[in-house]
């Protein structure tokens, strides 16, 4: 059921990209332009306990589903809902709900790439796989990269993100615990007006 609702969307941002043929990269960028997409990533993430960093890695998988609209010409305000799985050393597993509001500036070249830089910030909330523990806290990110023109009004994003997440438990009494991590994205966004 999940592959048919990932075909499904696919479908959907091909006939968006397809079915525009007037609209070209100089209509990207300006006000009143919608942006649809995701991204996929894949990091290594390193924790923090009572504030202090841990030598023991996790690997996470991280899906980001994209809307954002242009309010300005460049300036674009956007909702990330982000899904997160988390394996510690192929061991044990939690999963990750998060959701960010995303401003951020896209660089217009005439070109058919796009610089940007995009912030994050939101709630993240994760529950362990084999127990009913969960935490929660805030959550920021800051990611740039390059979004390039591919076909009609498609575009390839690649970018680099650092972020950090607070997960403390509800009866947590000392510092910071939740990770920072280091993420390589890569993403297929459409625009329309």
């Amino acid at each position: 059921m999940e592959q048919i609702k990932v075909l499904l969307i696919i479908v959907i941002f091909l006939l968006i990209s397809s079915s525009s043929p007037a609209q070209t990269t100089q209509n990207f960028a300006k006000q009143n332009t919608w942006e649809v997409g995701g991204s996929v990533s894949f990091s290594y993430t390193e924790s923090v306990s009572n504030g202090k960093t841990s030598d023991n890695g996790k690997n996470v998988f991280k899906l980001y589903p994209y809307v954002g609209y242009f309010i300005t010409d460049g300036f674009e305000i956007g909702i990330i809902p982000a899904i997160e799985l988390i394996s510690y050393g192929g061991i044990t597993s939690s999963n990750s709900f998060a959701i960010y509001v995303a401003p951020s500036y896209n660089f217009y070249t005439k070109s058919i790439v796009y610089p940007y830089v995009q912030g994050a910030f939101g709630y993240n909330d994760v529950s362990s796989g084999g127990s009913s523990t969960s935490a929660s806290g805030i959550a920021w990110a800051l990611e740039g990269g390059v979004k390039i023109n591919i076909a009609g009004s498609s575009f390839l994003k690649i970018g680099l993100d650092y972020s950090q997440k607070t997960l403390n438990k509800s009866n947590s009494t000392g510092g910071r615990s939740g990770y920072n991590s280091i993420s390589f994205v890569t993403g297929f966004n459409v625009f329309f007006n």
